[in-house]
């Protein structure tokens, strides 16, 4: 009995030993059989764990019956109990970290659960883009934003989320890993993680009087648990400008003599020819070149179970495409967080150095007005450049000599950031404390030489300036979280109070006379000899809000959602400083309930919500009057100092609102290949600042006072497709955004009902800036046609006080007064695109990978500036060549080209003829990339290699002959004007990815 004993007793002690000893192997591959390299593997309950090699395997030691858990950012985590046998685990991408979890404001909710209007920006699409700022690398990405970009180097790209609201500035509102800022060119787009784009006030209004113009919330890359892995990216880029289609000397001179011809016989000009010049300077070639960005990045990341580190370093170089426009940046950052016991702390830190070299002239404009005739260099000028005399009439700017005697840089160093700890009592209760700052030091040296570029420039003695500025941004911010199930009640309420301050000082002076020392100028201020200036200027303004949210979910089928934001600023009098901002919504997850049974629709959810958002577009002391301290009077006979206000306000300045409404539906169908989104917005915008007419003899001189007056509404359709599916190794997705959208002038204000400003005419219960030019019919090209050119009573109609005559434009009489006259113009065309849409095609088949966006926008006019100079004969500049069949009546009276006359601007008003389509749709970019297999790499330990080449801008399809139908135009009343804005660019890069 005892031996049997014994004997039972050294078999389970044996067995225990063998338990603690089992080598536990296996092997980790993503759902397309490629090994996984990295993957935290955990023993769980315990601090044992490693991680996957070059080909996905991992070993540990471990008993039979525990339980493995495996993770990897972006994938599915999956725990597998351990049964003796070597595991092979497949991880799937991870819907709920990527596409589902959406950051909407001091808070992270699925999507699923969104109540609002909410887009996802696709990062790794980003990453496609030659740009170098994330507003131009968004464009396409997101429904109901509208992003307009131009080839500048050193200039960002122009945002509007869901139409104009306002009539000043319409920049969203940027919130970057907790801190409000905006990043603009200084910032690197390849620390970026997450980008989500909140477009209602149900997911906007948490921000309050700051959302009207949306909000855009971006997260920078985090470390993750396992070994460091270390980043390299690599992009060269050679871009080139569209051009036109100019004259060279030769047709310039036959089409200017002609002109003149003309003008003689007219009687607008009562002198010879031009006595032409020999050169025959083609003067894009001059200014023109081909542009290169280098765009380098470097990044380490890794971690352990408390904690993580993202740490990047980053250099862009932007050699612009124009004569005398350059770019630098440096980029550095470094992003960790940690968890110990109840505490969860990080923080993020970036540092950008950037240098510009900003143009001088816009040389689009030049190379069109100066003449072929004109040569680059001319030793005979002051500063031996060649412009315009009395054998070349023109008054155009010579780029290459200006953009050399005026010398312009500018210098920001920036540094921003947030920190932030969060304190957990409770498994469903958290405070959190976020504390940001935006710090930036911007400089500006500026030098202009002797030199004339532009005919009977007066003299200049060399002048030099010299300005600085700092800004101070800082947030303060706490949050208390509350995040419970009762059963199948979900809660989740978020209370917070922050506080944010801003100042901005600039300091600078000015002198003249430099000294030439060795062929240089001494540049220095202290140098300059005469004329010493100074000046200083401050602004500063403070926020204080409180906030709150309330989110419930009853069984993930009925939803209801709450937010309120109470903000108070130094901006506005003590009577209106206070505002409050609510929104409601509400959302029902039909697909959950039990009558519905629709077999090939997994998902479907109806949402919609109310709320009232606010616009902070508000001078930071536009409610205080302006005092002038440096008049003089006389009293008594004697002259004696005085001041006196200068400058008429209102006092009773409030916050622009924006009440939105918001419906729309989430579905997914076909076993979740399919989804989409619909979305229909009503936003109605109250109380926009516009100014208020003010007479001259009141004395006021500082331009008109600001009032709440005007409002606009907004409204429009969104739709968001996503298909994905697998033909045997081939991988693909689809996704298509399309946006609608229609604005209406409500009010203008102080009863105006019209304002007109420029080619534009905005009225009340019409869209804003309607392009109000001279419509015509024509030209004349028959007798008969100028005999019967009069007004309903007979009387022959004058343009110009001048009867018209063969060959001359055809204007409609409108207000049949027998005069055309700037009371005849009318509506002629809509600068608003009636529909955005973006295309997006991904695939991979093996090791090969594809992509592709197109972009369009449909429905809206351009007036076209280029056109109009470019066949101004009136005036001296060089000309846009002639299309075969299109040539001047005096030469081809079969055409529909008015004749030309020099002295004689009748044939080129402002008028539909230079009103053109500006629909368009163009290949934002098609990718082919390669990744090298890993058994080829993994020797020289290369964890992945990946090379690419894209093609930007290569192909557009339009009507338009301008240069790009796509361009910025800031000013909200000449919107579509294409007055020589500069265009984007064709381009072809090269890149590698690169990871060990």
């Amino acid at each position: 009995m005892m031996k049997k004993l014994l004997i039972l007793m050294l078999s389970m002690f044996t067995l225990a030993v063998c338990a603690q000893n089992v080598n536990i192997t296996g092997k980790v591959v993503d759902v397309e059989s490629n090994p996984l390299i990295g993957v935290y593997v955990k023993i769980k309950g315990t601090t044992t764990g490693t991680v996957t090699d070059m080909d996905g395997k991992f070993g540990l030691s471990g008993e039979r019956g525990q339980t493995l858990v495996f993770s990897f950012l972006g994938l599915t985590t999956q725990e597998v109990v351990y049964n003796g046998a070597p595991l092979n685990i497949t991880l799937k991408e991870n819907a709920a970290d990527l596409d589902e979890v959406v950051v909407i404001g001091y808070q992270t909710i699925r999507k699923a659960d969104l109540t609002g209007a909410v887009s996802v920006v696709d990062t790794k699409e980003m990453r496609k883009s030659a740009a170098g700022t994330i507003a131009t690398q968004m464009q396409g990405l997101a429904t109901g934003v509208n992003v307009r970009s131009s080839g500048r180097a050193g200039e960002d790209a122009s945002i509007e989320i869901r139409g104009v609201g306002t009539l000043s500035d319409r920049t969203p509102l940027w919130i970057v890993d907790g801190m409000i800022m905006n990043p603009g060119i200084d910032f690197n787009p390849s620390d970026i993680e997450t980008i989500q784009v909140l477009k209602d006030a149900s997911s906007a209004a948490i921000y309050g009087s700051r959302a009207a113009n949306g909000v855009i919330i971006v997260t920078t890359k985090k470390g993750r648990s396992g070994p460091m892995k270390v980043s390299v990216n690599a992009k060269a880029t050679m871009e080139w400008t569209p051009r036109y289609d100019l004259m060279d000397a030769a047709n310039y001179k036959k089409y200017n003599d002609l002109a003149y011809t003309e003008g003689i016989a007219n009687g607008s000009w009562n002198e010879g020819l031009q006595q032409h010049s020999n050169y025959d300077t083609n003067w894009q070639d001059a200014v023109f070149r081909t542009g290169v960005i280098q765009d380098y990045n470097v990044s380490l990341s890794g971690g352990g179970e408390h904690g993580g580190y993202f740490v990047s370093g980053g250099y862009f170089n932007h050699k612009g495409v124009s004569f005398g426009n350059d770019f630098d940046r440096y980029s550095f950052r470094v992003n960790t967080d940690g968890k110990k016991g109840l505490f969860s702390f990080g923080q993020s830190l970036a540092f950008s150095a950037t240098d510009k070299d900003p143009l001088q002239t816009n040389p689009y404009n030049d190379v069109m007005r100066l003449l072929p005739t004109i040569p680059v260099y001319d030793e005979n000028n002051p500063g031996g450049f060649g412009y315009g005399d009395t054998n070349a009439n023109t008054f155009a700017v010579n780029p290459i000599a200006r953009e050399t005697l005026e010398r312009q840089r500018e210098i920001q160093h920036r540094l921003n950031g947030a920190v932030w700890l969060e304190f957990k009592p409770l498994p469903y209760l958290s405070y959190k404390l976020n504390a940001g700052i935006d710090y930036y030091f911007w400089e500006k040296s500026w030098f202009r030489g002797e030199g004339n570029w532009q005919r009977n420039q007066e003299h200049r003695n060399p002048e030099g300036l010299k300005e600085r500025t700092n800004t101070y941004n800082r947030l303060l911010e706490h949050t208390v979280n509350f995040n419970k199930n009762f059963g199948k009640h979900h809660i989740d309420a978020l209370a917070g109070l922050t506080y944010q301050t801003y100042k901005w000082e600039t300091v600078g002076g000015s002198r003249l006379n430099f000294p030439l020392v060795g062929g240089s100028y001494l540049t220095v201020l202290d140098a300059g000899q005469s004329n010493q200036q100074n000046f200083n200027s401050i602004r500063a303004n403070s926020m204080i809000s409180y906030l709150g949210r309330f989110n419930y979910n009853y069984d993930n089928k009925y939803y209801l959602t709450g937010t309120m934001r109470r903000d108070g600023t130094s901006r506005l009098s003590k009577e209106n400083r206070w505002g409050n901002f609510p929104s409601i919504s509400g959302a029902w997850r039909i697909s959950q309930e039990k009558f519905f049974n629709v077999s090939w629709i997994e998902d479907f959810k109806l949402r919609g919500n109310w709320g009232r958002l606010g616009n902070a577009a508000i001078g930071n002391w536009d409610y205080l009057g302006t005092i002038n301290q440096s008049m003089v009077t006389v009293i008594g006979g004697k002259l004696v100092s005085a001041a006196a206000q200068v400058k008429i306000v209102n006092s009773d300045l409030k916050w622009e609102t924006k009440e939105t409404v918001n419906v729309g539906f989430d579905a997914a169908f076909l076993n979740q290949r399919l989804t989409a989104s619909v979305e229909y917005y009503y936003a109605t915008s109250r109380d926009i600042l516009t100014t208020m007419p003010i007479a001259i003899s009141t004395g006021n001189q500082e331009g008109a006072p600001m009032a709440n007056a005007a409002s606009l509404r907004n409204k429009g359709f969104e739709f968001t497709a996503n298909w994905r599916d697998k033909i045997g190794e081939f991988n693909y997705g689809i996704v298509t955004n399309l946006t609608t959208l229609n604005n209406k002038v409500l009010d203008l204000g102080y009863g105006r009902g019209v304002n007109y400003s420029g080619l534009t005419k905005s009225k009340e219960g019409e869209p804003l800036s309607m392009y109000y030019l001279y419509k015509t019919e024509g030209i004349f090209k028959t007798q008969a046609q100028i005999d019967n050119y009069v007004s309903s009573n007979g009387t022959p109609i004058l343009i110009g006080d001048k009867r018209p005559q063969l060959g001359d434009v055809i204007y409609v009489d409108t207000d049949d007064n027998a005069a055309i006259t700037a009371n005849d113009r009318q509506i002629v065309g809509n600068p608003w695109a009636k529909v955005q849409l973006a295309l997006t095609f991904t695939g991979n088949w093996r090791n090969w990978d594809f992509s592709m966006m197109w972009y369009g926008q449909f429905g809206n006019d351009i007036y076209n500036v280029t056109k109009w100079q470019g066949t101004y004969f009136a005036d001296n500049s060089n000309y846009l060549n002639f299309k075969k069949g299109d040539e001047p009546y005096q030469i081809n009276p079969n055409s529909n080209t008015p004749r030309i006359i020099y002295g004689d601007a009748r044939n080129t008003y402002a008028s539909d003829r230079y009103l053109e389509n500006g629909s368009f749709f163009r290949s934002q970019y098609i990718q082919m990339g390669y990744t090298f297999d890993k058994k080829l790499i993994k020797n020289l330990g290369i964890e992945a290699l990946r090379v690419y080449a894209t093609g930007s801008n290569l192909i557009t399809f339009t009507k338009y002959s301008g240069l790009d139908p796509q361009f910025i135009n800031n000013d909200v009343w000449d919107r579509g004007t294409d007055s020589f804005a500069f265009p984007n660019m064709g381009s072809v890069m090269f890149g590698l990815d690169l990871t060990f």
